[in-house]
């Protein structure tokens, strides 16, 4: 396995029950023994597909691990639905199950996840609690489900965090044009660190100009590269 090619991992496709197909990647170690060699499933966020464990698959299946790891629904290789129930940590954790029912995966095994994947792993172990032996969450504590979904306006004054105006952008009408219109500029403004991450970007009203031209970003990424 190589991370900077993709093609060096085991890329696969799978209907499931639900009728909508997955792609992830799914990698073994040479000992590998079904049934035995303990597994890890490998949850990304947003806006990610599996390559962004590229890094992390080869030691662990070098330590004895299969690791799965999944272009989650609306991602990359995996269908994209229009439906927003689909999308539902609890949706997606059942989907997750699905997968592992489909590759034969009875023991419990190790849930890792980064951020948006997370509710969705929180939502696994809950759900499927006999089928989790351990639960790794990066970047997101674990929240209780709440009994009801809530509105970015919720969201917002909850948190009191005026930089998830982005959200707004990403529920306008013309907002995922502008997006698809020039993603580099939007993957900019995503990947950086906290040396180049001005909160204001995502200020409401902000991210939107930013990607329509109006106004430029606070200096470029640190975190894109050419690899990137």
């Amino acid at each position: 396995m190589d991370p900077l090619n993709p093609a060096s991992f085991n890329l696969q496709k799978i209907k499931l029950p639900t009728g909508r197909t997955y792609e992830y990647c799914d990698q073994t170690p040479t000992d590998y023994r079904h049934g035995e060699t303990p597994v890890l499933l490998l949850i990304h966020g947003f806006p990610e597909l599996w390559y962004d464990w590229r890094y992390q698959i080869g030691p662990w299946v070098r330590r004895g691990w299969r690791v799965i790891v999944p272009s989650m629904l609306g991602y990359a290789g995996t269908d994209k639905p229009e439906d927003p129930a689909f999308y539902t940590p609890l949706a997606l954790a059942g989907e997750m199950a699905d997968l592992l029912d489909a590759l034969d995966i009875k023991k419990p095994i190790v849930v890792m996840a980064h951020d948006w994947g997370s509710p969705t792993a929180f939502s696994f172990a809950t759900r499927y609690n006999e089928r989790t032996k351990a639960l790794v969450s990066i970047s997101i504590p674990n929240q209780p489900p709440l009994p009801m979904a809530l509105t970015p306006d919720q969201m917002v004054a909850a948190m009191g965090a005026d930089w998830l105006g982005y959200w707004y952008f990403f529920c306008s009408e013309d907002g995922p044009a502008k997006i698809q219109a020039n993603i580099p500029r939007f993957l900019d403004l995503l990947y950086r660190s906290h040396k180049t991450m001005h909160l204001q970007i995502f200020a409401e009203g902000t991210i939107e100009k930013i990607m329509s031209g109006e106004i430029e970003a606070p200096g470029p990424s640190d975190l894109m590269s050419a690899e990137v």
